[in-house]
Order: structure tokens, then sequence, then C-alpha cells
């Protein structure tokens, strides 16, 4: 979600997402992060999880207007 003017949007996604587990990856990716320490402790908090999405189609939504992309 986010906003273009005074006006509520989003982008949705659709298509496969697999769990990244590597420390390596989820520690290099939280550092790149500002917000990381805002919602989780560290890299091995359990509610810290990265996924890797395999879109297939992408969906950009405003109040006027619905638009679907293929991938």
């Amino acid at each position: 979600m986010f906003k273009k003017g005074d006006r509520d949007c989003c982008i949705r996604v659709t298509g496969l997402a697999k769990m990244i587990k590597g420390k390596l990856v989820k520690t290099k990716l939280a550092r790149h992060c500002d917000f990381f320490n805002k919602h989780w402790e560290s890299i091995g908090d359990p509610s810290y999880t990265l996924l890797e999405i395999f879109p297939s189609e992408a969906t950009y939504v405003t109040p006027d207007k619905t638009t679907r992309t293929k991938l």
C-alpha cells in the first residue's frame, strides 16, 4: 500500500514464493533495510521471514483503475 497524492493505491504480485533460510542472505538484506530494527530483534527472530518471489502477474490498483500485467 502507498499513497499517490491523497489517494490510496497498492501493487499486488502473484506468483510462487520460496522461503529463504540462509543466514548470510538474511543478514545482508537486514543491513540494507533501514526499518529492520523497528520490526525484528535480530535475524534470528522467529517472526523474520524472508521470501523470494517468482512473479507471474502484477496488479496496480488505484481508486479509478486496476491494471494487470502478466510477467
